[in-house]
């Protein structure tokens, strides 16, 4: 069996997030791969965990969570957990939260991108990866139409 998830989230106000990838047969397989952009003065919180019990050998549970934070008072926390007690397993997990990085910034706006443009673009290219995967051209072009006009919003 196997599991994959791709999220996006565009977070405002507040929210709490936690999504678990519990093993319960040998050999299954399961990815949650997460990004949030977090809009000024919110507060987000994700916890992933990936748990594998003892008799499942041979499970692969990975994850990988970004979050773009945008307000200078928003709080943005990421929890990677793994729960293995089982040898014969893959487990992996990466976190990263942050700021956009000023540098790309600088880069589109001497270019004469106004900075609001700038930042949509830095936006949409963190958003889109997540449609790449998304076979049925009818809802990978919905779910791409949606990021553009969420990000246009902003």
């Amino acid at each position: 069996s196997l599991l994959h998830v791709k999220g996006a989230s565009l977070v405002s106000g507040g929210l709490l997030w936690d999504m678990k990838a519990h093993h319960l047969a040998k050999g299954t397989k399961a990815t949650l791969n997460n990004h949030a952009i977090v809009l000024r003065d919110t507060k987000f919180k994700m916890e992933v965990t990936g748990q594998i019990e003892k008799g499942y050998s041979q499970s692969e549970t990975h994850q990988m969570t970004r979050v773009l934070n945008l307000g200078e008072k928003s709080n943005a926390i990421e929890y990677p957990k793994l729960l293995i007690d089982e040898n014969d397993v893959a487990a992996s997990h990466a976190a990263s939260v942050g700021r956009p990085n000023i540098e790309h910034l600088y880069y589109l706006m001497s270019r004469g991108i106004k900075e609001k443009d700038a930042y949509r673009l830095i936006l949409r290219g963190y958003l889109l990866p997540i449609t790449e995967d998304i076979e049925d051209e009818m809802i990978k072009n919905a779910l791409i139409s949606e990021i553009e006009t969420k990000v246009a919003r902003l």
